[in-house]
């Protein structure tokens, strides 16, 4: 009788341990599209953020000031606008220093064949 009675609690039991498992598999499925939301969430705040201060950037162009809008707070802006202008210089900053390895190449090349 024990036997009869244990083969549908072990059957009960295989059947929560397997749902158990489905269950952490499912859990880990939404954590890591959880994550992946968060990360595209991030790049996409950095992309507004960085588009805020291009913008910025134009207003003070184009109309001499930024306009002040709502949800931003000058602080922000100010950083968004500092972000931006450091990025900008980083840029530029690399560009010369692409011109000076040329130039420097260009120069050793007219050396070398003044001295031919």
């Amino acid at each position: 009788m024990n036997g009869a009675h244990a083969n549908p609690g072990q059957r009960m039991l295989n059947e929560f341990e397997y749902e158990i498992q489905r269950l952490r598999e499912e859990n880990s499925s939404l954590r890591y599209q959880k994550e992946l939301r968060e990360r595209d969430f991030e790049s996409v705040m950095f992309e507004n953020n960085t588009l805020y201060g291009k913008l910025e950037n134009l207003e003070n162009v184009f109309i001499g000031s930024a306009i002040q809008r709502d949800g931003l707070s000058s602080s922000h802006s100010n950083k968004l606008s500092q972000d931006y202008t450091t990025s900008t210089l980083m840029l530029e900053n690399t560009e010369l220093k692409k011109k000076i390895t040329r130039l420097e190449e260009e120069k050793l090349e007219l050396k070398q064949a003044l001295l031919i």
